[in-house]
Protein backbone atom coordinates (compact mmCIF):
# COMPACT_ATOMS: atom_id res chain seq x y z
CA UNK A 1 0.00 0.00 0.00
CA UNK A 2 1.71 3.08 -0.85
CA UNK A 3 1.40 6.39 1.76
CA UNK A 4 -1.36 7.57 -0.83
CA UNK A 5 -3.37 4.93 -0.62
CA UNK A 6 -3.05 5.09 3.12
CA UNK A 7 -3.81 8.78 3.51
CA UNK A 8 -6.94 7.88 1.22
CA UNK A 9 -8.45 5.21 3.35
CA UNK A 10 -7.61 7.18 6.56
CA UNK A 11 -9.58 10.22 5.20
CA UNK A 12 -12.32 8.04 4.02
CA UNK A 13 -12.48 6.21 7.69
CA UNK A 14 -12.66 9.64 9.24
CA UNK A 15 -15.72 10.39 7.86
CA UNK A 16 -17.04 7.11 7.89
CA UNK A 17 -16.48 7.19 11.45
CA UNK A 18 -17.71 11.27 11.92
CA UNK A 19 -21.37 9.79 10.02
CA UNK A 20 -21.35 6.87 12.87
CA UNK A 21 -20.67 9.28 15.67
CA UNK A 22 -23.60 12.06 14.30
CA UNK A 23 -25.70 8.62 13.24
CA UNK A 24 -25.59 7.10 16.97
CA UNK A 25 -24.51 10.19 19.21
CA UNK A 26 -26.58 12.60 18.26
CA UNK A 27 -30.09 10.40 19.25
CA UNK A 28 -27.83 9.32 22.27
CA UNK A 29 -27.15 13.58 23.13
CA UNK A 30 -31.02 14.29 22.52
CA UNK A 31 -31.90 11.05 24.39
CA UNK A 32 -29.48 12.17 27.58
CA UNK A 33 -30.68 15.39 27.79
CA UNK A 34 -34.53 14.71 27.54
CA UNK A 35 -33.49 12.28 30.69
CA UNK A 36 -31.76 15.14 32.38
CA UNK A 37 -34.05 17.41 31.72
CA UNK A 38 -36.45 15.12 33.06
CA UNK A 39 -35.95 14.16 36.14
CA UNK A 40 -34.90 18.05 37.53
CA UNK A 41 -38.00 18.85 36.66
CA UNK A 42 -40.26 15.99 37.75
CA UNK A 43 -40.88 14.55 41.01
CA UNK A 44 -40.70 11.04 41.78
CA UNK A 45 -43.19 8.32 41.71
CA UNK A 46 -44.23 7.36 44.86
CA UNK A 47 -42.82 3.90 44.36
CA UNK A 48 -44.78 1.97 46.35
CA UNK A 49 -47.80 3.23 45.32
CA UNK A 50 -46.62 2.20 41.48
CA UNK A 51 -46.38 -1.33 43.01
CA UNK A 52 -49.55 -1.48 44.29
CA UNK A 53 -51.47 -0.49 41.47
CA UNK A 54 -49.47 -2.90 39.82
CA UNK A 55 -50.18 -5.55 42.47
CA UNK A 56 -53.58 -4.55 41.96
CA UNK A 57 -54.28 -4.93 38.47
CA UNK A 58 -55.92 -8.53 37.47
CA UNK A 59 -53.58 -10.76 34.94
CA UNK A 60 -56.55 -10.83 32.42
CA UNK A 61 -56.40 -6.78 32.62
CA UNK A 62 -52.45 -6.92 31.83
CA UNK A 63 -52.94 -9.90 29.04
CA UNK A 64 -55.53 -7.48 27.11
CA UNK A 65 -53.83 -4.18 27.92
CA UNK A 66 -50.24 -6.27 26.31
CA UNK A 67 -52.82 -8.00 23.18
CA UNK A 68 -54.49 -4.38 22.62
CA UNK A 69 -51.02 -2.46 22.68
CA UNK A 70 -49.69 -5.54 20.06
CA UNK A 71 -52.72 -4.79 17.70
CA UNK A 72 -51.95 -0.79 18.01
CA UNK A 73 -47.93 -1.55 16.92
CA UNK A 74 -49.03 -3.49 14.50
CA UNK A 75 -51.20 -1.17 12.99
CA UNK A 76 -48.57 1.28 13.30
CA UNK A 77 -45.87 -0.07 11.98
CA UNK A 78 -48.14 -1.35 8.30
CA UNK A 79 -48.94 2.49 8.82
CA UNK A 80 -45.46 3.36 8.39
CA UNK A 81 -45.49 0.68 5.57
CA UNK A 82 -48.18 2.57 3.45
CA UNK A 83 -46.48 6.22 3.55
CA UNK A 84 -43.16 4.85 3.04
CA UNK A 85 -44.74 3.15 0.01
CA UNK A 86 -46.96 6.52 -0.70
CA UNK A 87 -43.32 8.24 -1.02
CA UNK A 88 -41.65 5.87 -3.11
CA UNK A 89 -38.76 5.29 -0.60
CA UNK A 90 -37.91 1.93 -2.18
CA UNK A 91 -37.14 0.44 1.06
CA UNK A 92 -38.48 -2.80 2.45
CA UNK A 93 -41.99 -2.53 4.10
CA UNK A 94 -40.79 -4.84 6.85
CA UNK A 95 -37.64 -2.65 8.13
CA UNK A 96 -40.28 0.13 7.27
CA UNK A 97 -42.65 -1.27 9.56
CA UNK A 98 -40.12 -2.17 12.62
CA UNK A 99 -38.69 1.64 12.36
CA UNK A 100 -42.36 3.31 12.18
CA UNK A 101 -42.99 0.73 15.63
CA UNK A 102 -39.52 2.27 17.07
CA UNK A 103 -40.22 5.86 16.32
CA UNK A 104 -44.06 5.95 17.09
CA UNK A 105 -42.95 4.40 20.87
CA UNK A 106 -40.31 6.22 21.48
CA UNK A 107 -41.47 9.23 20.32
CA UNK A 108 -44.68 8.94 22.29
CA UNK A 109 -42.54 8.31 25.39
CA UNK A 110 -40.28 10.78 25.51
CA UNK A 111 -42.84 13.69 24.13
CA UNK A 112 -41.51 15.95 21.21
CA UNK A 113 -42.86 13.28 18.78
CA UNK A 114 -41.80 14.72 15.87
CA UNK A 115 -38.02 15.17 16.26
CA UNK A 116 -37.85 11.83 18.17
CA UNK A 117 -39.50 10.25 15.52
CA UNK A 118 -38.00 11.49 12.77
CA UNK A 119 -34.40 11.08 14.42
CA UNK A 120 -35.60 7.06 15.45
CA UNK A 121 -36.43 6.49 11.64
CA UNK A 122 -33.07 8.10 10.44
CA UNK A 123 -30.94 5.41 12.51
CA UNK A 124 -33.42 2.82 12.03
CA UNK A 125 -33.21 3.29 8.60
CA UNK A 126 -29.99 5.17 7.51
CA UNK A 127 -29.98 4.86 4.12
CA UNK A 128 -33.48 7.01 4.25
CA UNK A 129 -31.10 10.20 4.91
CA UNK A 130 -32.26 12.53 7.57
CA UNK A 131 -34.24 14.83 5.02
CA UNK A 132 -36.47 11.71 3.82
CA UNK A 133 -37.10 10.67 7.66
CA UNK A 134 -38.54 13.72 8.41
CA UNK A 135 -40.84 13.86 5.34
CA UNK A 136 -41.91 10.19 6.45
CA UNK A 137 -42.74 11.58 10.01
CA UNK A 138 -44.33 14.67 8.90
CA UNK A 139 -46.80 12.48 6.32
CA UNK A 140 -46.99 9.80 8.99
CA UNK A 141 -48.38 12.79 11.84
CA UNK A 142 -50.14 14.64 9.05
CA UNK A 143 -52.44 11.50 7.77
CA UNK A 144 -52.81 10.83 11.35
CA UNK A 145 -54.55 14.27 11.96
CA UNK A 146 -56.26 14.28 8.94
CA UNK A 147 -57.70 10.85 9.64
CA UNK A 148 -58.34 11.77 13.77
CA UNK A 149 -60.56 15.31 11.98
CA UNK A 150 -62.79 13.06 9.60
CA UNK A 151 -63.48 10.84 12.63
CA UNK A 152 -64.89 13.91 14.65
CA UNK A 153 -66.15 15.22 11.86
CA UNK A 154 -68.46 12.52 11.70
CA UNK A 155 -69.09 12.04 15.05
CA UNK A 156 -70.23 16.07 14.82
CA UNK A 157 -72.17 15.20 12.42
CA UNK A 158 -74.18 11.79 14.19
CA UNK A 159 -74.02 13.45 17.66
CA UNK A 160 -73.44 17.07 17.07
CA UNK A 161 -70.90 18.90 18.89
CA UNK A 162 -71.68 17.65 22.40
CA UNK A 163 -71.11 14.03 20.96
CA UNK A 164 -67.95 14.67 19.45
CA UNK A 165 -66.64 16.40 22.34
CA UNK A 166 -67.60 13.34 24.15
CA UNK A 167 -65.76 10.94 21.90
CA UNK A 168 -62.73 13.09 21.75
CA UNK A 169 -62.93 13.10 25.53
CA UNK A 170 -63.33 8.79 25.47
CA UNK A 171 -60.22 8.92 23.04
CA UNK A 172 -57.75 11.26 24.74
CA UNK A 173 -58.77 9.15 28.23
CA UNK A 174 -58.30 5.97 26.58
CA UNK A 175 -54.73 7.52 25.20
CA UNK A 176 -53.58 8.23 28.62
CA UNK A 177 -54.83 5.26 30.18
CA UNK A 178 -53.80 2.94 27.95
CA UNK A 179 -50.23 3.50 28.75
CA UNK A 180 -51.28 3.34 32.21
CA UNK A 181 -52.92 -0.45 31.94
CA UNK A 182 -50.21 -1.49 29.75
Amino acid sequence: MTRIDAIAQTAVFDIVNRQLVLRQGLPLLIGGSLVALAVSHLPMPDIAAVIGAARATAPWQWLVAGVLSMVSFWAVGRYDAAVHGLLGTGIDARRTRRSGLAAIALSQTTGPGLIIGALVRWRCLPDLGLAKAMAVTATVAGRFLAGLSVLLAALTLVGGAVGAAFWLAVAVLSAFAAPVAA
